[in-house]
Parts: C-alpha cells; sequence; structure tokens
C-alpha cells in the first residue's frame, strides 16, 4: 500500500452516488485508460474533486470508481449553480480534458441535441429530464 493509501484510506459511503444523466453524454473511459486513472490515485490521491448536484455525479464518475475500488474518499464538492448550468459545466469539463475522436465528439454533439437542447430544459434532481422544445427556429 503506498503512503498516500495508507493516510487516506476509509470506508466508503454506503450507498454510492450515482452520475447525473448529463455525465453520461460523454463515453465511458477504456479500461486502459481507467487503469493509468486508477494507478496514478493510487500513487497521488484524486487531485481534482468530483463535482456533484444534489448528491449526483456531474463530474467525475472515474475517479469515484477508481476510489472505491482502492477503498479510499473521494474528495467532493458541490455544484452551487443552477440545474440549467450543468449541461455547460459538464461540457466545458470534458471537451477540453478528455481525448474523444472525431466520431465520439459527434456522438456527444448528437445526444446532446436530441435529448438536453431546447429552449428550456427542465433537470430533475431524480435524474428525469423534461425537454420543452421551442416553436423552432434558433435559441
Amino acid at each position: 500500500m503506498t503512503d498516500f493509501l495508507k493516510k487516506h484510506h476509509a470506508p466508503q459511503p454506503a450507498q454510492p452516488r450515482r452520475p447525473h444523466p448529463l455525465a453520461d453524454i460523454f463515453p465511458p473511459m477504456s479500461e486502459e485508460e481507467f487503469s493509468r486513472l486508477k494507478a496514478d490515485i493510487r500513487q497521488h490521491g484524486v487531485r481534482d474533486p468530483v463535482w456533484l448536484f444534489d448528491n449526483q455525479i456531474i463530474d467525475g464518475r472515474h475517479r469515484v470508481r477508481a476510489c472505491q475500488e482502492l477503498g479510499i474518499t473521494c474528495p467532493t464538492r458541490e455544484f452551487a449553480g443552477s440545474a440549467e448550468k450543468i449541461l455547460p459545466l459538464v461540457l466545458s469539463m470534458n471537451l477540453a480534458r478528455r481525448h474523444l475522436g472525431e466520431s465520439q465528439r459527434a456522438m456527444v454533439a448528437a445526444h446532446v441535441a436530441d435529448q438536453w437542447v431546447g429552449s428550456r430544459a427542465n433537470l430533475h434532481s431524480g435524474g428525469a429530464a423534461t425537454l420543452h422544445r421551442g416553436s423552432g427556429g434558433s435559441s
């Protein structure tokens, strides 16, 4: 066990947090990428706390999984913005950081367009989304 794990080993919450639906618009890491992330967390800890909204993961689902597998506590921070501000945060955090191919970026864009973009989105903390589409035109 590394020095980091010795210092930060702690029991995990009884019920793991689940990802917010918007966290799932990006494809999961490959097992190879996840293994590298987990090894880095084992050695150095979590450098970037996981973002939560209403106790759901909006950014950091792989960090949470790695910490659960390592048996360490994963640092978190609560997003204080409104539900309507989650999508811009998720896009900003992931498009700049993730190594996505053109087809993966296209799939993310299609998912956002098909399921989340409308003139008004009402995202409930329970994970359900109700979209109210505009009557055409751009918003």
